[in-house]
C-alpha cells in the first residue's frame, strides 16, 4: 500500500490530464492491475476511473475561475477528449452546467 500512496497516487495526480490507463497507473506503483483495482476501491471507495472523472472535474472547478478560458478549453485542459462529455460529467456531479458553475463563481 505504501507504494499506491507514494509512487501511483503521485503518477495519477501528476498525469491526469493525460491519456491514462489503469496499467499506467499500476506500473507507477509496481503492482498489477488488480492489486490498483483494491487499492483505489479500499482506499478511495472509487474505482480508478471514477475518481480521475472527479479528479479531473474538480480541477475543472478552479479554470472555470479564470474567465479567459472557455468550456471547451477547459474540458481539454483536465484530459477530457469530449466537451460533450465533460458538460454532462459535471452536470451529474455538480448538478449545473460548467457554464452556470462559472456565473455563480462571479
Amino acid at each position: 500500500m505504501k507504494y499506491w500512496k507514494s509512487d501511483a497516487y503521485i503518477y495519477f495526480h501528476t498525469h491526469y490530464a493525460d491519456e491514462l490507463s489503469l496499467k499506467d497507473i499500476a506500473d507507477a506503483g509496481t503492482m498489477s492491475i488488480a492489486q490498483c483495482n483494491r487499492c483505489f476501491n479500499k482506499m478511495l471507495n472509487v474505482t480508478p476511473y471514477e475518481y480521475l472523472i472527479q479528479y479531473r472535474l474538480q480541477k475543472a472547478t478552479n479554470l472555470l475561475k479564470d474567465a479567459t478560458l472557455n468550456v471547451t478549453e477547459i474540458s481539454e485542459i483536465v484530459g477530457f477528449n469530449n466537451v460533450t462529455y465533460f458538460i454532462q460529467a459535471f452536470k451529474k456531479v455538480y448538478g449545473i452546467s460548467p457554464k452556470k458553475y462559472r456565473m455563480m463563481e462571479d
